[in-house]
C-alpha cells in the first residue's frame, strides 16, 4: 500500500492522514503537517492552534492508519513488524521511530537499514551473491546513498551520506515549475492567434501527477 505520510489536524484534534489530509491541506495549510521525516529525532513540534505535536506523534498517527488498513485488508490482527531506517539516523532518531511503532500498537520484531534491506532484496530477486552495491533510496522528502559489500550471507555498510531536506517532494516541486513556465511561454506565444487559458487551472492536475 501507499500513503502519503502527512498528517492534518482538525479544530477538535482528531487527524486525517495520507491523501485525506492532503486533500484538506488545499483549504487550511495552517494545520497540515508534512515532511515528518525530516525532523524525526530533533525534538521538532509543530504548533497547530492551541496544541502542539511532536514527529513522534505524528509517525503514530500515520503508523496507526497503516496498521487499521492492513487488519482490514487482511482480515486479522497485524501487530508484529519488520522496519527499515534510514542508515545514517542517529541513536535519538531510531529511539523515537521505535516509540512511534510502540505507540501505533506495533511490536518490532527485527530493525535493519534501509540499505540492508535493499540490499537483501536486491539478492533475493537477482540472485545476486557477492560484491559492491550502491544503493540510492529517494523518498518523499529524504535521499540517502550507501556502498555496501555483500557476500557469504553478509552485508556490510561501508560508507553512507544522506541528505534530510532532499526528497522526492523536492523533485515534484522543480517539475511543477518546469510545467507552469512552459504553461506560460505558450500562452505568451499564443496571445492574438488564439485563446488559451493561464496556468492555474492546470495547477489541480499537475497537483495530482506530482502527488503521491
Amino acid at each position: 500500500m501507499l500513503l502519503r505520510s502527512c498528517v492534518f489536524i482538525h479544530s477538535d484534534h482528531t487527524f486525517s492522514v495520507g491523501k485525506r489530509a492532503f486533500d484538506h491541506y488545499r483549504t487550511d495549510n495552517q494545520r497540515y503537517i508534512q515532511d515528518i521525516k525530516r525532523r524525526v529525532g530533533r525534538g521538532h513540534a509543530y504548533q497547530i492552534g492551541e496544541i502542539s505535536v511532536d514527529t513522534g506523534a505524528c509517525i503514530a498517527v500515520v503508523l496507526s492508519s497503516v496498521k487499521r488498513t492492513l487488519e482490514l485488508v487482511a482480515g486479522r490482527s497485524a501487530d508484529e513488524v519488520l522496519i527499515s531506517y534510514p542508515v545514517n539516523f542517529t541513536l535519538s532518531q531510531y529511539l523515537e521511530l521505535r516509540k512511534a511503532y510502540s505507540h501505533a500498537g506495533f511490536k518490532i520484531v527485527r530493525a535493519v537499514s534501509e540499505a540492508a534491506a535493499a540490499t537483501i532484496a536486491l539478492e533475493e530477486a537477482t540472485n545476486h551473491k557477492g560484491g559492491i552495491v550502491f544503493i540510492l533510496d529517494i523518498g518523499g522528502g529524504t535521499l540517502d546513498a550507501a556502498l555496501v559489500e555483500m557476500g557469504d550471507g553478509v552485508i556490510e555498510i561501508i560508507d553512507v551520506h544522506g541528505d534530510r531536506e532532499l526528497g522526492g517532494r523536492d523533485f515534484d516541486e522543480v517539475l511543477r515549475n518546469v510545467i507552469n513556465l512552459k504553461i506560460e511561454e505558450i500562452n505568451s506565444n499564443a496571445r492574438g492567434q488564439y485563446w488559451i487559458p493561464e496556468c492555474s487551472p492546470y495547477d489541480e492536475q499537475i497537483e495530482k501527477l506530482t502527488s503521491y
